[in-house]
């Protein structure tokens, strides 16, 4: 019973997965495998970040807004750099 319900689990995953590329425009196949390894790599690494940003303001204080405006900034214009990349 437990194995048809993860199969089933996987096969909705998998749907969605696909209409997501679908939405986003994505021709090639999605390696379902791959895509769960980054979402949860991805997952980690901000848990990780978020730990180490309470324990930086635990010990110093809140991040002032202006860094934290500055740090926004800085990322928005590398995610703008990544997609400009992507699409070529």
């Amino acid at each position: 019973m437990l194995v048809v319900a993860f199969g089933l689990a996987v096969r909705s995953v998998r749907r969605r997965v696909r209409a997501a590329g679908a939405a986003l425009g994505t021709a090639e196949q999605v390696n379902l495998s791959r895509y769960v390894n980054e979402a949860l790599r991805d997952k980690v690494r901000n848990e990780h970040a978020r730990k180490l940003i309470e324990e930086y303001e635990a010990e110093h204080g809140p991040i002032p807004e202006e860094l934290l405006a500055e740090a926004e900034a800085e990322f928005r214009a590398a995610e703008a750099g990544w997609e400009e990349w992507c699409n070529g």
